[in-house]
């Protein structure tokens, strides 16, 4: 929630960029969308052109006479930065805090590519083994996650460990009947659970990479 002293600024600034040409949305960001501001912090705001080109020297002009105007009406600074509707020019990271704190004050839902945010598709997938007979239980949570086997011969110990298709597929456990694996191997995994008689769930979802 914006603080009531900053909102008045925010009103009157996002009613003035909305009457210009060219402005897709206006995005709010940073400490005052947070509701953290302090009071000497500047006012942040994202705004968005409606091409694919650069934000043109006219639209950026205008813009920052209207800030500068406000500054000196509220005595508070305004920081403007300025990006088109693909967002180029900023990097992963200012993207991800503006989808995940900005508030929309004008124009359309921010929408960005994934490959932007470099994001990679999975499927969490949930299953129940409760129709499944105990030795099955055992065997497909062995194909799943693997084991490890120990013997001793002649006073020695052996050790062994075989990987389970969850960790060979790239992917991980998430829970007791839980795993999240890359999109592309989901039907592998959907087959062995398929083939033990396992109910289960789906959920695609998108994740960072590190």
């Amino acid at each position: 929630m914006i603080q009531k002293e900053f909102k008045d600024l925010v009103f009157e600034f996002t009613k003035r960029i909305s009457d210009i040409p060219g402005v897709q949305s206006l995005i709010l960001f940073g400490s005052v969308a947070r509701g953290e501001a302090e009071a000497g912090s500047d006012v942040d705001f994202l705004v968005i052109s409606d091409t694919s080109e650069p934000p043109d020297r006219e639209l950026r002009k205008h813009v920052g006479e209207i800030a500068l105007d406000i500054e000196k009406k509220f005595g508070r600074g305004i920081s403007l930065i300025f990006t088109n509707k693909n967002f180029d020019g900023l990097d992963r990271q200012f993207i991800e805090e503006v989808f995940r704190e900005g508030l929309i004050l004008y124009g359309r839902t921010m929408r960005v590519d994934a490959e932007k945010l470099k994001l990679e598709p999975y499927s969490l997938v949930c299953f129940s083994l409760k129709k499944i007979g105990r030795q099955d239980k055992m065997r497909l949570k062995r194909a799943l996650y693997g084991h490890r086997t120990v013997k001793r011969h002649r006073g020695k110990i052996y050790r062994s460990e075989v990987s389970g298709l969850i960790e060979k597929l790239g992917g991980r456990r998430t829970g007791i009947a839980s795993v999240l694996v890359p999109a592309r191997s989901l039907r592998e995994l959907t087959e062995v659970l398929d083939r033990f008689g396992a109910e289960y769930e789906k959920l695609d979802v998108w994740i960072s990479q590190v």
